[in-house]
């Protein structure tokens, strides 16, 4: 059984998107802010072999454990895991509908999800006797705000490869982005 298989028994299928639609063979997800009506983007191009799934909305922030002085309780918006023949990619994705520049509370919503994956990766160890290796798969992190607001950004074509949490590739608009993008993978 494939890591991805084994993600989407582990997480609980409410948390677990679908494609919102096809557009030239390619599904396309729509990733909403529950909280903020209008806060929209959409993923095309998502390879097959791949969960979507919306943390923040489904995984309660764990402040009644942890202090909370090091903001360890946050965590972001989605995260989307892929297995594209053997090329991994985990992708998270912290959201803002307006033009927030708190990019340090923003970073540490992204490193929340990557401590979320971790803990997934020991409990399907632990529980499950099934070896996920999280630290094989390219992590890429992704900020984007101004969701709320519909209009074409530029592309920048010199974004860095967003592999490091105190990077993240930073998107504007709700806009549809292609997957490769969020990866840093240039057009052909």
């Amino acid at each position: 059984m494939s890591d991805i298989e084994k993600l989407k028994e582990l997480i609980h299928p409410q948390a677990v998107l679908h494609p919102a639609y096809e557009k030239y063979s390619q599904s396309v997800f729509e990733l909403r802010e529950i909280k903020e009506a209008n806060s929209v983007i959409w993923v095309a191009g998502v390879p097959e072999n791949s969960i979507v799934f919306n943390l923040d909305d489904y995984f309660q922030e764990p402040d009644q454990i942890f202090g909370g002085s090091k903001h360890e309780s946050c965590r972001s918006d989605y995260v989307i895991v892929t297995d594209n023949n053997g090329d991994k990619s985990i992708v998270f994705i912290e959201m803002k509908s307006g033009d927030d520049k708190d990019y340090a509370h923003m970073k540490n919503q992204l490193k929340g999800s990557q401590s979320f994956m971790g803990y997934c990766q020991t409990i399907l160890d632990v529980f499950w006797k099934y070896n996920f290796k999280f630290e094989k798969y390219k992590k890429h992190f992704v900020i984007c705000t101004r969701t709320s607001e519909h209009y074409t950004q530029k592309n920048d074509r010199n974004a860095s490869a967003n592999t490091d949490v105190e990077t993240p590739l930073k998107l504007e608009g709700s806009n549809t982005y292609q997957f490769n993008r969020l990866i840093a993978r240039k057009p052909k």
